[in-house]
């Protein structure tokens, strides 16, 4: 019965972040409460053991807004110091489509490197600051930025928390995901990009990308080149110091700080001081993820996710099926609970490493969150950080990133 419930408010938490702009509640207020009281339900029902879980499950919704807080620390300092014009002022201008090709390809190879949720804050936050006549265009560049970001965090180890999470539980190896999933991923971001060209852009106009005045500051170059590398070192002090990815993302955010307050500060003026510039962070973003991931660590405990996933695969032999409900259900829930209760099920017996299953469910997985915006961690990012809805996303974005996923997939069956 208590399961019940916890669906039954789960999906009208779901209504109400949806409906955001039609009752006039902040998503971030209907998520916080909606993992609240599913918490509360759990509680009641549960006893103190779900106190115990819960204080396991904190433990991985911290590791996620640490993560965030320090990326976004970064990248506001970056954006501060006006280090992104040291990227325009090499374009200067550009008409939209060849813009939002730039973008998409260049969030789709940083996704490979760092990780999809890092590089989707970046590119956004440079767009943020590009002018354009309708803002329609600027959230239609966006929407594929973050389908880019996903479809470039697939096809590699460290680009995803799912593939990551594949290749850490010797599901995928490194050569062996990168060959089968480059060019199924490619082609996925491909499609859509040629299909918002066409369709969505009446206007080509040539947009003024770099508005500055003369050349950036060698101190905006400086910031920059600084913000990038650290950056890119989260991967490698996680490895190196055997960190989590979280604390390797604060260490980088720490690093950022001396830089700037040390070595990069106005000595004439306060303004630079970074505890001015962490005014500027979004906090409700923050928020929202602490409540959808307080959710849906409720589903977990209640056992439906792993319900679900069992159901599915039981009601069909065929894996390929089976690896693309998987990716449909991530776009709805979190999908490394997902992935994390798929892995259980089957053992290295029945689907040995670099099996197409595993193949294959790194591409869904990590693609099929593209389809809803709250389905990603990077689309939850955008959302709040440029202010794209849930239904315009849903009406103007989904069905891009369906066309993708459908022909990434089949494209993965093809090459098997």
């Amino acid at each position: 019965m208590s399961e019940i419930v916890i669906v039954s408010i789960f999906v009208l938490g779901y209504l109400f972040i949806i409906l955001e702009h039609k009752i006039h509640l902040n998503k971030a207020a209907s998520a916080i409460l909606t993992g609240a009281i599913l918490w509360c339900i759990l509680g009641a029902t549960v006893g103190t053991s779900a106190t115990h879980h819960l204080n396991e499950y904190i433990g991985d919704v911290a590791g996620i807004i640490f993560f965030m807080l320090g990326a976004l620390t970064i990248v506001e300092i970056v954006d501060y110091h006006k280090g992104f014009d040291t990227i325009f002022y090499r374009v200067k201008e550009m008409k939209k489509i060849p813009l939002m090709w730039f973008m998409c390809w260049l969030t789709f190879f940083l996704s490979s490197i760092l990780d999809n949720l890092t590089t989707a804050i970046v590119m956004v936050a440079m767009l943020k600051d590009i002018p354009m006549n309708k803002k329609a265009d600027k959230l239609t560049i966006a929407g594929m930025v973050i389908i880019a970001s996903n479809a470039g965090g697939a096809w590699t180890p460290i680009g995803d928390i799912t593939t990551t999470m594949l290749w850490i539980a010797n599901r995928i190896t490194t050569g062996v995901i990168m060959q089968e999933l480059f060019i199924p991923c490619v082609i996925s971001l491909l499609v859509p990009l040629l299909i918002a060209g066409l369709f969505f852009f009446k206007e080509n106009e040539v947009i003024q990308v770099y508005r500055g005045e003369g050349k950036p500051s060698k101190k905006s170059q400086l910031i920059l080149l600084a913000g990038i590398s650290l950056l890119i070192a989260v991967p490698l002090f996680k490895a190196f110091f055997h960190l989590t990815p979280s604390l390797a993302m604060i260490l980088s955010a720490g690093l950022m700080w001396v830089i700037v307050e040390v070595f990069l500060r106005d000595k004439a003026t306060k303004e630079n001081l970074v505890f001015h510039i962490l005014k500027r962070i979004d906090y409700t973003t923050l928020y929202f993820f602490i409540g959808i991931l307080l959710a849906v660590s409720a589903l977990k405990e209640a056992g439906t996710l792993q319900q679900m996933a069992t159901f599915f695969s039981e009601s069909t032999s065929n894996f390929y099926i089976f690896s693309g409900i998987m990716g449909v259900i991530s776009a709805i829930v979190d999908n490394i609970p997902l992935l994390a209760a798929t892995i259980k099920m089957y053992s290295l017996e029945q689907y040995p490493t670099n099996h197409p299953l595993w193949v294959s469910l790194a591409f869904t997985t990590g693609y099929g969150g593209n389809m809803l915006i709250i389905g990603s961690a990077a689309g939850v990012a955008v959302m709040n950080l440029i202010g794209i809805d849930f239904m315009w996303y849903f009406r103007r974005i989904s069905g891009l990133a369906v066309i993708g996923y459908v022909v990434g997939l089949a494209l993965i069956m093809l090459l098997a």
